[in-house]
């Protein structure tokens, strides 16, 4: 039976810090009905499939030979006992203890693997199962005292027979209900959750998982439905699904003040909570980055999405000219590089994925492109993402309808023709990791244009006359991350200084940006790099490298978000924080505020900052600095601290909660921060791990406040230095 938790399991085998230290490879497959040494091997390895069987049992066999390897193969249906004793000649070429686990719903499956080594998981007990009930259904995770909704949820548990998905499925959908809904729901609906559509007796989970699709208004459905064209076990990225829904109009606006893009995340939202989408994976910012679907709510996907939903992953022409959505991968790239003409028939296609996301050997045929183009004129996605253009022909200008249109990782993609800015209706453009030299002067013409990803084109030199860039992200108040980066080309004979400010300027991102990445900036110091407390106050994250003219950053300490600040290769920077006489303590707009000092941030990396003195810079005497240091915690949360090449730093600031230690080429004085002149330190220290390269003697650095450290690296350091040095880790270190 599906959905007891097979996969679950497996993951966590698969995760676990023993399993990771044990295993030299660890791989996972979702096997699925495609059971062949191809398919196989090419996941393996994050291939596609059409390379040819050699070459991927070459590349397998560099991957696993003589290294002992755990692989998974998940959700296994093929009994044919020839093709696992095929499949297990060439794995044994392993190194020793090597393992393979698979899942599967067919006992039959496991008797033809090895009988000998079956574990049959059953539901859960009662009591886990009530458990789980009560998470997924009752606010607080916990059940009312109301005994109508305990005795509806106890039936609701029993009908479910165990299984945690029908559990999670039917909990999450009576969540937040008023009790006569549930009342309702055990009078007229708990019945029929054994039953298909027509009433006929059912087995298994799957008219569970009807009844709760059933339930979900038909923009819902139609976003649900949508996610069939993704193959089991993708990793679906949240970002790029939404735009999807949004070309295909799938999003009702709940007002006239909320965006598209707020509606697709609250559908999102809504699917993740009924259930119809797992595999959470967040970003940097706590955001929902990708999802993933189980396998049965991906059976259950296709089925409702019927016969104009095809995801094609085998060279046999299975589609009709119905078809409205096609995506393919694996042996369906040969058609779509090979046969455009079968294509070029689908009249009413209206979304076309090569849906493969790694990358491809296969050649894009640039004339059946051309057909594709010319003919399926009502499409409205199109993704050809990996797919090896060297160009685009002048008829894609002709696709009115397209909203969507994915180019990205198109290595050899140099030249747009000037047609695509004959596309009004684009909303999402993604040209991503292409070697695009310069864009068509017309782009900026394309006014419905929301998202366009230039993400590592590293070869676009020219952005004038197609982008105005001047204010270009102060209205973007979604946006998370700012990332930009300028490459050192030493065939410049000038300094780019003047076009990287006025670039910098006019990319200025809106208030709510939580990150701030900047690599190879030449210009003078725009004005809001330099305050970045003042106009940003939600960041999270600073990361600057390689800023010649930066001489230090205002007010950092108030950012009370702030989780990481990375600083690397500034030749003049001498302060991180710069504020003046006494601003650095009493500029915060709270009293709770003024009492820490970075109140937020975990991790600080200083590297390469030559006249670095120290993290503040204050005019206040040494008896007023006693004063204030003794009431204002410094780095309350910080906890991994990296200090590289900054000689002139002597003070390192006090870190009540520092685990980890990295000091490599500092000033053989440097010390921590105390508040009593007679101790090199006030604060005590639990340290996890410590890294030193070429530092002084070490006692200075801690003194008696050293209680315990469990991991030390040393390198290059001097003899006359080490004495001391062991003396105080060997009476606290349990490793080294």
């Amino acid at each position: 039976m599906g959905g007891l938790g097979k996969t679950a399991l497996a993951q966590l085998v698969y995760n676990d810090d023993k399993i990771k230290d044990a295993f030299e490879v660890r791989l996972w497959v979702c096997v699925s009905n495609e059971f062949g040494m191809e398919q196989i091997f090419a996941k393996m390895i994050g291939q596609n499939v059409g390379i040819g069987i050699e070459e991927l049992q070459r590349e397998v066999r560099k991957m696993i030979e003589g290294r002992k390897y755990l692989l998974v193969l998940d959700d296994v249906w093929d009994e044919n006992h020839n093709k696992w004793v095929e499949l297990r000649d060439f794995l044994i070429l392993g190194g020793n203890g090597s393992r393979v686990l698979t899942t599967s719903r067919s006992k039959a499956v496991a008797r033809a693997i090895d009988n000998n080594h079956m574990y049959i998981l059953h539901g859960l007990s009662d009591e886990n199962s009530w458990r789980l009930f009560e998470r997924m259904a009752f606010e607080q995770g916990k059940a009312p005292l109301d005994h109508d909704l305990v005795d509806i949820g106890k039936d609701v548990v029993k009908k479910c027979a165990n299984v945690p998905l029908s559990i999670r499925v039917v909990g999450s959908l009576l969540y937040g209900q008023h009790k006569s809904k549930w009342l309702s729901f055990r009078s007229n609906d708990l019945r029929k959750l054994g039953s298909n559509k027509d009433g006929q007796a059912e087995d298994g989970i799957m008219p569970i998982l009807k009844y709760s699709y059933y339930h979900l208004s038909p923009s819902l459905k139609s976003c649900f439905s949508y996610c069939a064209l993704f193959s089991k076990d993708f990793v679906i990225r949240k970002k790029e699904l939404i735009w999807l829904w949004m070309a295909h109009g799938c999003l009702d606006l709940v007002d006239d003040g909320q965006s598209i893009e707020d509606a697709g995340d609250d559908y999102f939202l809504i699917l993740v909570n009924r259930c119809f989408i797992q595999d959470i994976k967040e970003g940097s910012y706590g955001e929902i980055y990708s999802c993933k679907m189980h396998d049965l709510i991906h059976d259950l996907a296709l089925e409702v999405a019927g016969k104009e939903t095809l995801g094609l992953e085998t060279s046999v022409l299975q589609f009709n000219q119905k078809i409205r959505h096609l995506s393919i991968s694996n042996y369906g790239g040969k058609l779509l590089s090979s046969d455009g003409r079968c294509l070029g028939e689908l009249k009413k296609l209206r979304s076309l994925h090569y849906n493969s996301h790694r990358f491809s050997k296969l050649a894009a045929n640039e004339s059946n492109l051309n057909i594709i183009c010319s003919n399926l004129m009502r499409l409205r996605v199109l993704d050809l993402a990996f797919f090896g253009l060297k160009s685009l022909p002048n008829t894609i200008g002709d696709l009115s309808h397209l909203r969507y249109l994915d180019l990205s990782f198109n290595y050899r993609l140099e030249i747009l023709p000037e047609s695509i800015t004959k596309l009004q209706n684009l909303v999402v453009l993604n040209l991503s990791f292409c070697e695009l030299r310069e864009l068509p002067k017309g782009l900026r013409n394309l006014h419905n244009l929301r998202h366009l990803d230039l993400t590592h084109c590293s070869t676009l030199t020219h952005l004038a006359d197609a982008l105005e860039v001047d204010g270009l992200l102060n209205n973007k108040v979604h946006l998370n991350e700012l990332v930009i980066r300028w490459e050192t080309d030493a065939s410049h004979e000038h300094s780019q200084g003047a076009i990287h400010e006025t670039l910098l300027e006019g990319l200025r991102p809106h208030g709510n940006i939580k990150g701030i990445e900047i690599w190879g900036y030449e210009g003078v110091v725009s004005s809001w790099v330099g305050s970045l407390a003042v106009f940003f106050p939600c960041l999270v994250t600073v990361s600057l490298h390689y800023f010649d003219c930066l001489y230090n950053l205002a007010s950092l300490s108030q950012l009370l978000h702030l989780k990481v600040l990375e600083l690397r290769f500034m030749p003049n920077i001498e302060y991180i924080d710069c504020d003046g006489e006494d601003e650095s303590f009493d500029s915060m707009s709270t009293a709770s505020d003024r009492l820490s000092f970075f109140p937020s941030l975990e991790e600080l990396v200083l590297d390469n900052l030559p006249k670095l003195k120290g993290v503040r810079n204050g005019v206040l005497s040494r008896a007023e600095a006693h004063r204030k240091l003794a009431v204002v915690q410094s780095f309350p949360r910080l906890h991994n601290l990296e200090i590289k090449d900054c000689p002139c730093v002597t003070v390192v600031p006090r870190c009540p909660g520092l685990k980890t230690l990295t000091l490599i080429k500092v000033n053989e004085t440097i010390r921590f921060e105390s508040i009593n002149d007679n101790s090199p330190s006030d604060s005590t220290f639990y340290l996890d791990k410590v890294e030193i390269d070429e530092v002084g003697p070490i006692n200075l650095l801690f003194g008696e406040s050293l209680k315990r450290i469990d991991s030390l690296a040393i390198q290059w350091f001097r003899q006359e230095m080490f004495s001391a040095a062991a003396n105080l880790f060997q009476r606290h270190a349990s490793s080294i």
